[in-house]
């Protein structure tokens, strides 16, 4: 029986979704409306306060081409994500064979039901599966390894399990393409990617005598080795870019330390700021319909303004939709 652990790498990838979740949603919500009618109108208030510009043609087609061009890369790419998981799922059950080569080593750890033996002839040991993960190891890493080996591969799978990688895996890949306009997530998945595998190498160390000559001696064998691809959301012990660092973090000892790249900062810092600004403008926007065309009507959030809008616009029964509780970020259209 495995007992899995909390990930703080799953709070951290949460925490960023939810942020750009929510912003996205208020911009889309507050915004889209301004394009999607033929017709603005301003309450009193507003006109007092600033000075309406119409919406060019060229401009509103743009915007919203723009967004449905965004909004369709994003579909696919899950889409894509989730196709080449299942793709590799199938894969992976058409390899399977027999695992009592190594059995007494999986009741040892008790890995039972959790591991699955490939039929392949290059090096592989990762870990797969989205609600039942299980750790699959190849064929040619049984015949080339020694029995401390594969104890030490087993235990480096055995802590992706205990701390659900890869469903933390899954998720920020997810969240990559869902926010392609916040690119510093994809800083954080390389430095998850590498930190994962790293502290995976210590638990196997730390859980058997010798245990750093066993991991370094396989590893420096995968060198020379035909290697399994890699999975993007499957932990595994034979990723080939991390293969050099790791074994000079054992050798050497040496720390793990984040590489954020600039351009990317600056990109999320500016794409945060600009639906920030969005979401906290205030001024609300009431749908209705009048003369057979739907419209909008540009209100401050303030009770008193949107209040005295909704009552002096065309009533429910009259109207082709409910009024919307949607907030508008722009005085400018």
């Amino acid at each position: 029986m495995i007992k899995t652990k909390t990930n703080k790498f799953l709070w951290i990838f949460a925490g960023i979704f939810i942020v750009l979740a929510t912003l996205s949603y208020n911009a889309c919500a507050k915004y889209i409306p301004f394009f999607l009618h033929n017709t603005v109108y301003y309450c009193r208030q507003v006109i007092q306060s600033v000075t309406p510009q119409a919406i060019q043609l060229n401009m509103k087609q743009f915007t919203l081409w723009g967004l449905s061009a965004l909004a369709l890369y994003i579909v696919i790419k899950v889409f894509l994500t989730a196709w080449r998981i299942i793709q590799q799922q199938k894969e992976l059950e058409q390899k399977l064979t027999d695992n009592s080569a190594i059995l007494p080593i999986i009741n040892k750890l008790n890995l039972q039901h959790k591991v699955c033996v490939i039929k392949d002839k290059r090096m592989g040991a990762f870990c797969f599966g989205i609600s039942k993960p299980k750790i699959y190891i190849s064929t040619r890493m049984i015949s080339l390894a020694t029995s401390f080996e594969i104890e030490a591969v087993l235990r480096h799978e055995k802590y992706h399990l205990e701390n659900n990688d890869t469903l933390v895996m899954l998720f920020a890949v997810f969240t990559e393409s869902l926010f392609p306009f916040f690119p510093l997530v994809s800083d954080f998945i390389a430095f998850y990617h590498t930190h994962r595998e790293i502290e995976a190498d210590k638990s196997a160390i730390m859980g058997a005598e010798k245990g750093r000559d066993h991991l370094r001696s396989i590893l420096t064998k995968l060198l020379n080795e035909d290697l399994y691809p890699s999975y993007a959301t499957a932990p595994g012990f034979i990723d080939t870019h991390t293969l050099e660092m790791r074994i000079n973090t054992i050798i050497q000892k040496t720390s793990l330390t984040p590489r954020l790249s600039v351009k990317n900062v600056l990109i999320s810092a500016l794409s945060v700021m600009i639906l920030g600004s969005l979401a906290m403008a205030p001024v609300q926007a009431i749908e209705y319909h009048q003369s057979g065309q739907d419209a909008v009507m540009a209100c401050f959030s303030s009770g008193s303004c949107s209040n005295a809008c909704q009552q002096n616009v065309s009533s429910e029964s009259t109207s082709s939709r409910l009024y919307s509780p949607a907030v508008f970020t722009s005085v400018s259209y």
